[in-house]
């Protein structure tokens, strides 16, 4: 564990400057007594109840996985979950979103599959999350757009375009079955290091792609993924009402779409100042008072990270710790 944190010390140290500038950006010109009026005045009994969309969301997440990986390997449920635990935990606790690669890890020591199948199957899982957010995003920030400028027409030309080309890569991989490597000219225009990342994310998206082979699994492995935003979007809505907050659908999304790019961003363990500022700043944009804002995103951000981390502790320590002192997990 130590080699590989030690190899990364510089990417681990920028995203803790990450988390401390976004921290002060998410707290500066704030009334923190306000803040605390209004953690004082929260509907508790709400709150605790946002936690029930959440576990579900869990729930969601393994049932996803066992059609990811049904051609590969049949898990028990039990795995699944585990495995669910050990990258939101990892994340959690652990720089570099650790998680992620452990819960990969743990896959290949549980089935015997190589590791970079799996973690090929844990990229396409983010893919599927991504076309999700990019369809919320179109019914979420029109308004947005409007005052941005720019028509909600030209965005879907757009993703029509990236679909179609998505399409037709699945078509060219089914018929040559052969690594793919970008167009010399292309990565004259990219340059190495792009071009290189660039590759190795289709090569693993088609890789992904390549182990399933059933359609009917991947139909219910996006019909899962609609069921875990729609989670979470319902754990959004008990927490902003137990703030005695209320918006219009369209503004929920935009709020989750924020939320989700906060947890995105590269930043210290447990998505720490990140969430937090783009939490705050799509609420101040609706006119709610920056303090406000900002007493909903740190106990909303508590209340995602802290109860399951420590009830997922209880379960998956033992494994995470032989994990990172796996010589696999090390040289990588």
């Amino acid at each position: 564990m130590k080699s590989i944190f030690k190899k990364k010390w510089r990417m681990i140290t920028l995203q803790f400057f990450f988390a401390i500038g976004f921290l002060y950006l998410t707290c500066r010109s704030v009334n923190f007594k306000l803040v605390a009026t209004s953690i004082a005045n929260i509907n508790y009994w709400v709150l605790a109840f946002a936690l029930v969309p959440q576990g579900i969301s869990f729930l969601l997440l393994a049932a996803r996985e066992k059609y990811l990986l049904s051609d590969l390997y049949t898990f028990s449920f039990i795995d699944l979950m585990k495995g669910v635990f050990i990258s939101f935990v990892g994340n959690n606790i652990l720089p570099l979103r650790a998680g992620e690669f452990l819960k990969a890890y743990y896959w290949a020591n549980r089935s015997g599959c190589a590791y970079v199948s799996l973690m090929s199957i844990a990229l396409l899982e983010r893919v599927l999350d991504l076309i999700v957010l990019v369809i919320l995003f179109f019914v979420g920030s029109k308004t947005i757009l409007v005052h941005l400028g720019v028509h909600s027409s030209w965005l879907i030309f757009a993703c029509l375009i990236i679909a179609i080309m998505i399409f037709l890569l699945f078509l060219w991989d089914k018929k040559t079955n052969q690594e793919i490597i970008l167009h010399p000219h292309l990565q004259t225009i990219l340059g190495k290091k792009i071009s290189q990342i660039c590759q190795h994310f289709l090569s693993n998206v088609v890789n992904g792609l390549r182990v399933l082979k059933s359609t009917r699994y991947i139909v219910f492995a996006m019909l899962f993924t609609i069921l875990y935003w729609i989670m979470n979007l319902a754990g959004l809505y008990l927490m902003l009402q137990a703030f005695h907050l209320s918006f219009t659908l369209s503004e929920y999304i935009v709020l989750l779409l924020a939320t989700s790019l906060g947890a995105a961003i590269p930043s210290a363990p447990g998505y720490i100042g990140t969430y937090d500022y783009f939490t705050k700043m799509p609420l101040v944009f609706y006119g709610i008072n920056a303090s406000i804002a900002v007493s909903f995103a740190l106990i909303s951000h508590a209340l995602q990270i802290i109860p399951f981390t420590i009830i997922g502790l209880f379960f998956v320590l033992g494994p995470i710790q032989s994990l990172l002192k796996s010589k696999q997990f090390n040289s990588q």
